[in-house]
């Protein structure tokens, strides 16, 4: 079995340092700002990795994501901010963060 220590989001090479965190998203459809408590000591930090599963499917534009009140960041996917309908309801998702935003890891199926 491979253990992964580097993955690449849009170009940049993170290292995967610390523990993975996991949390569940239960924020409003309609509310940009999606919050997550996760278990374990979370510190932010470029290149630091979440996963997260959501409750309900983004309908607002331009999701934050605010893990463990470590603060609202813009949620990007190949460069450009998430829109609506991306993050779907009992989806789990992985980002990575790279010092000013989380990046979404893998891709993101659209179809409904």
């Amino acid at each position: 079995m491979a253990i992964i220590n580097k993955v690449n989001v849009g170009g940049t090479n993170y290292d995967l340092v610390g523990s993975a965190f996991y949390g569940t998203c239960s924020t409003a459809a309609g509310t940009a700002a999606k919050t997550v408590a996760v278990d374990g000591s979370f510190t932010l930090y470029t290149g630091a990795t979440v996963t997260v599963k959501f409750t309900t499917t983004n309908t607002a534009a331009n999701p934050t994501l605010n893990v463990d009140r470590t603060g609202a960041k813009a949620i990007y996917y190949n460069g450009a901010a998430i829109t609506d309908g991306y993050l779907k309801a009992n989806k789990v998702y992985s980002f990575v963060y790279n010092g000013t935003q989380w990046d979404f890891i893998g891709d993101i199926d659209t179809d409904s």
